[in-house]
């Protein structure tokens, strides 16, 4: 039997339109994993659970009181949000002691997205200090474990959000990513880790310390769910001209109701894109049998190497540049209080 920690995002929204269960047992539900697993995981800054359960009740009112009418695509859904951007009401505290622990007086702009769809708030998750490093380790708390190995890094800087992923403690978590924070601790604990095109997903405030290549991304364990997030979350604002508008062009959220036709797609696909860094065997395979897979629907399929520059060679003096801008000021003469890997960004 399927536990309800288990069920997707769109296996939640058929419950709740069969009234098989409630958004209200779904966060009690989640709330019992979270208190089960959680003092070995330590996936969490800080919990909301008042917020969690309000937004349930109101969440299982509307859809009692449905009576035909269409409801916002995440109502009663249980999400997460990095500790690196504000939810109105909770502490903002970016991984760091050097911030200064207040309750956010509004949300980011993609979380007030959330909110409106009906999203239910369990918390926020763990980060590296103002997500630079790629583990989820700060000096607030103990790092983030990996739940399938508790012995082993969640990675990061977005651990907390990947390892509630494969926790069961809800079926989707906003991440950001900069340098592969988002789909690094993906691939270490198992699921699936998106980060959208570069301004796809518009924010008010500054981006992460590599805000210069630095995007909010989406954490789930389907690919239609991740793609139903990034529905939610992206779009463009009438003060910002340089945000494509993507509302009027959804992701993928649709795919897995349809087939999808690929006769006649000319597909590319490499475990390298050109630099040296080895590709695990196990992936390289399974990124190859993927690739067949598409050639036997009738694409066009081909292997590349593009010969991009190996990343590493500019990574650091980008996410340098971009954690000096951001956080630098804030930091100055606090650097006991900082972890050392801040330290040397700086």
């Amino acid at each position: 039997m399927t536990e309800i920690y288990e069920l997707s995002a769109r296996e939640l929204r058929a419950g709740y339109e069969a009234r098989t269960f409630s958004p209200e047992e779904v966060v009690v539900a989640m709330f019992e994993r979270i208190d089960a697993l959680e003092p070995s995981l330590n996936v969490f800054i800080s919990q909301t659970r008042d917020l969690a359960l309000e937004q349930a009740r109101d969440a299982a009112l509307a859809w009692r009181l449905r009576d035909g009418k269409q409801l916002p695509p995440l109502l009663g859904v249980p999400i997460t949000i990095k500790d690196l951007v504000d939810v109105q009401g909770v502490p903002t505290t970016m991984g760091s002691h050097v911030t200064d622990h207040q309750p956010a007086p509004s949300d980011e702009l993609f979380v007030e997205r959330l909110r409106e769809a009906g999203a239910v708030f369990l918390g926020k998750t763990n980060t590296s200090e103002f997500g630079l490093a790629a583990q989820t380790m700060n000096r607030l708390g103990p790092p983030t474990a990996n739940p399938w190995n508790l012995e082993r890094t969640a990675g990061g800087s977005s651990g907390g959000a990947a390892a509630a992923c494969a926790a069961g403690y809800g079926p989707l978590h906003h991440g950001t990513d900069g340098g592969g924070s988002v789909r690094v601790p993906a691939a270490y604990c198992g699921v699936v880790g998106l980060k959208p095109t570069g301004r796809r997903i518009p924010r008010r405030t500054r981006g992460a310390g590599m805000s210069q290549i630095s995007t909010d991304g989406v954490l789930a364990r389907t690919v239609a769910d991740a793609a139903l997030m990034v529905d939610v979350m992206a779009g463009s604002e009438e003060w910002n001209p340089h945000v494509k508008n993507t509302r009027s062009e959804p992701a993928i959220a649709t795919i897995s109701e349809r087939e999808f036709d690929v006769q006649g797609l000319r597909v590319a696909w490499t475990t390298q894109l050109g630099w040296p860094t080895p590709c695990e065997p196990p992936i390289a395979e399974r990124v190859r049998i993927a690739a067949e897979m598409l050639q036997a629907g009738g694409a066009e399929v081909f292997e590349a190497a593009p010969g991009i520059s190996d990343p590493n060679e500019i990574f650091p003096t980008l996410s340098a540049v971009g954690a000096a801008a951001n956080y630098g000021e804030m930091c100055v003469g606090r650097e006991a209080e900082l972890n050392d890997y801040t330290v040397g960004s700086l």
